[in-house]
């Protein structure tokens, strides 16, 4: 199977993912919009909560469905120039390569919603900026590792070939 068809695979199948990670926002969603009276449960009324919420899931949502959309183009984008010439890349290190790219994808998603969710209604009552710091690092860490996959990739199955030759 070509390189640019086991990425495209990998991409379709973190926005699949991606939509299936965003249920229990959606089960949040619904619970707050059900009247109390038919839940006997309290629900918060607060519209801003509902409309963070909808945020959240539609975000999420929509970055899901362009993962699985724009599968091949993300696929080749990963794979970029296959010539092992002149990047003395092996396949392994392709395949280590798609992978951080893919969790860091994941990660920049996540990230993203978790700053939607915690961090821009605590900073609408100007809650202290500790708040934010782990959405920043998960946006930080799916960057570093969507960027720097293919040198990681390289460091990571040298580090393995070094470890397996003193065995």
């Amino acid at each position: 199977m070509p390189l640019s068809k086991i990425a495209s695979l990998a991409v379709g199948l973190l926005g699949l993912f991606v939509i299936v990670d965003a249920l229990p926002i959606i089960q949040s969603l619904l619970f707050a919009l059900i009247p109390e009276s038919f839940t006997g449960v309290k629900a918060t009324n607060d519209a801003s909560y509902k409309l963070i919420l909808l945020a959240m899931v539609l975000s999420t949502i929509f970055l899901g469905l362009i993962l699985i959309i724009s599968r091949n183009v993300i696929g080749s984008f990963l794979i970029g120039e296959t010539s092992s010439d002149t990047l003395r890349i092996s396949e392994t290190d392709h395949y280590h390569s798609i992978a951080f790219s893919v969790v860091g994808i994941y990660f920049v998603i996540h990230g993203a919603s978790n700053f939607l969710g915690t961090t821009l209604p605590r900073s609408m009552s100007k809650a202290s900026i500790s708040i934010a710091w782990p959405a920043g690092i998960e946006l930080l860490l799916g960057a570093f590792l969507f960027v720097g996959a293919r040198p990681l990739a390289l460091i990571w199955n040298r580090l393995r070939a070094e470890w397996q030759n003193k065995k």
